[in-house]
């Protein structure tokens, strides 16, 4: 009965590390990063119609991700109280939402690449690398009440994830220029979204399951103990 209990304590912790790890098996299936900004049409033509397998099964890998993901959401938004629980619900909204789009504009060219002229394929893929800098609003809006939260008062978190979570928030506003970015590390879906924001995102995830277990962590100073929350 302790081991069982144990388990289900933990897990939050057990759905963080299965929505990672559908992502990054999601990510390697693909194999070859997809063509960069300066990748001419044929090429990205030839992408699409090389690794359009691998393509599909990514999609279908992020889009089950997501649904461990929402769960998360949800759980998360119980350790704050007040408007940056909606906060924190819209930024995960937002996350599946973008996620959604992006995995649709990104498998469609694959489904038929031998009618795909090098101009319609390069645009496409332009679409989609402004995903990345887009998602960094749903990522802020997600981790930015936490962070609020865990800053605003003494609380039960531990020290490393409060600077753990400064440091995400941090590092996706930054993040918001590869909106201005046309080349190289900080262009539109370059290695700034890719994997530094990306990486950076899922280990925080991962550390809210461990510091959020499901009988809640103990309340900070001030807080009832009933409500188990993170003041907001």
């Amino acid at each position: 009965m302790g081991s069982g209990s144990g388990l289900w304590r933990r897990w939050p912790l057990l759905v963080s590390v299965v929505f990672v790890l559908l992502l990054a098996v999601g990510h390697v299936v693909v194999g070859a990063r997809p063509p960069d900004a300066n990748a001419s049409g044929d090429q990205v033509v030839a992408y699409f119609r090389d690794d359009g397998a691998a393509i599909r099964a990514s999609a279908w890998l992020t889009i089950i991700a997501l649904l461990p993901f929402g769960v998360l959401a949800a759980w998360f938004s119980h350790q704050v109280r007040g408007a940056a629980r909606d906060v924190l619900l819209l930024g995960g909204a937002a996350y599946i939402i973008m996620q959604t789009v992006w995995q649709v504009l990104s498998v469609a060219p694959a489904l038929h690449p031998d009618q795909l002229d090098s101009r319609t394929a390069r645009t496409l893929l332009d679409v989609t690398a402004y995903v990345g800098p887009m998602l960094t609003a749903g990522v802020l809006l997600f981790a930015a009440p936490i962070a609020w939260a865990s800053l605003r008062r003494e609380s039960s978190v531990p020290s490393w994830f409060r600077w753990l979570t400064v440091l995400l928030v941090a590092e996706q506003a930054v993040e918001t220029v590869t909106i201005l970015g046309t080349s190289g590390f900080g262009a539109p879906g370059g290695a700034m979204n890719f994997p530094v924001g990306a990486g950076l995102f899922v280990v925080w995830v991962i550390a809210c399951g461990v510091v959020f277990p499901a009988d809640g962590a103990a309340p900070p100073a001030g807080v009832d103990a009933s409500q188990k929350v993170v003041a907001a």
